[in-house]
């Protein structure tokens, strides 16, 4: 958290956005993962209505995985992206 607003701090890959960058916590998966604790699965971000889904094409990302790490009252969380769709299951949010 930098000013109370979620930040990148451990990018890895060459999808995964800059360390520091702001992440929205209102909008998308990463929002909604963040505003209710829950793990979330978007399988095909070129459609996917919580996602930009023109975003996800320009930066040619197929499907995220958010999952939220609760620590008291505050919640922060894991998001991984992959260029392919479908490319998260049931064993990779266990």
């Amino acid at each position: 958290m930098r000013d109370g607003l979620p930040v990148c701090r451990a990018p890895v890959g060459i999808i995964a956005p800059s360390i520091g960058v702001v992440l929205d916590e209102t909008e998308g998966v990463t929002g909604a993962c963040l505003s209710t604790g829950k793990v979330l699965n978007c399988s095909d971000a070129g459609s996917d209505l919580q996602v930009d889904s023109s975003l996800c094409r320009e930066l040619n990302i197929g499907s995220i995985l958010v999952v939220p790490i609760l620590g008291g009252k505050a919640v922060s969380g894991w998001e991984v992206l992959s260029r392919q769709p479908d490319a998260f299951n049931a064993t990779h949010v266990r």
